[in-house]
């Protein structure tokens, strides 16, 4: 689930639909399973699946050449990374409040 090229999806619904609805749906699941792992202390695994997703995310838009006029002024390397730097934001929000929940559930022990 955590190699899926979520970006590459985005910008694929974004193309055919012009809509920024997945973009949206994507920050809540990038808050969601920064919390989820953050509580199962299972960040390796958050980052080796950002890494995987990134990576999958770009091959597959380097390969769109008809996207590549569509997204100026980012190359698809640019916007590849911007848009993954976006996403890293929610997950280290969601990655804090799993920590809070953690400490304060083991405290309260």
């Amino acid at each position: 689930m955590l190699c899926v090229p979520y970006l590459y999806l985005a910008l694929l619904f974004d193309y055919y639909y012009h809509s920024v609805n997945l973009f949206i749906v994507l920050i809540f699941l990038a808050f969601l399973l920064g919390f989820a792992l953050s509580r199962a202390n299972r960040l390796r695994t958050l980052l080796l699946g950002n890494l995987c997703s990134t990576l999958t995310s770009y091959l597959l838009f380097a390969k769109c050449t008809e996207w590549h006029f569509l997204y100026q002024p980012f190359s698809p390397e640019k916007l590849i990374l911007l848009l993954a730097g976006l996403y890293l934001l929610p997950q280290l929000l969601g990655i804090v409040w799993g920590n809070i929940f953690v400490r304060s559930h083991s405290q309260a022990r």
